[in-house]
């Protein structure tokens, strides 16, 4: 058990795994600005299918990846490298998402 948590330890000096998460939280971050300042509107119905905002969806799928690759971490690091570039992936295309829902908003 303490070698399990030495190397949940070992996985806050990696300075990949940190940087990847912290590029993932900055782009869920830059996203519900963006959503709060633009997108918040009570006329807006931006819903998916499952009746949940897009940037809220994707901070459920943020929260679930991290805390994942935290655990997976001290089995094999590459798949919580994995898991924090999928939540990167993501925080980019709910961005794009965003971007099209302004200027789709806008324009008309």
């Amino acid at each position: 058990m303490s070698n399990y948590l030495a190397e949940l330890k070992e996985q806050y000096r990696d300075r990949v795994n940190i940087m990847l998460f912290i590029s993932a939280a900055l782009l869920a971050v830059a996203d519900y600005i963006l959503w709060h300042f633009y997108l918040a509107d009570p006329t807006l119905f931006i819903y998916l299918p499952i009746q949940m905002y897009p940037v809220k969806l994707l901070f459920l799928i943020i929260l679930i990846n991290t805390l994942s690759a935290t655990f997976s971490y001290p089995k094999e690091k590459e798949i919580s490298y994995l898991l924090h570039i999928a939540s990167i992936i993501l925080a980019l295309l709910t961005l794009a998402l965003e971007i099209f829902y302004i200027i789709h908003t806008y324009i008309s």
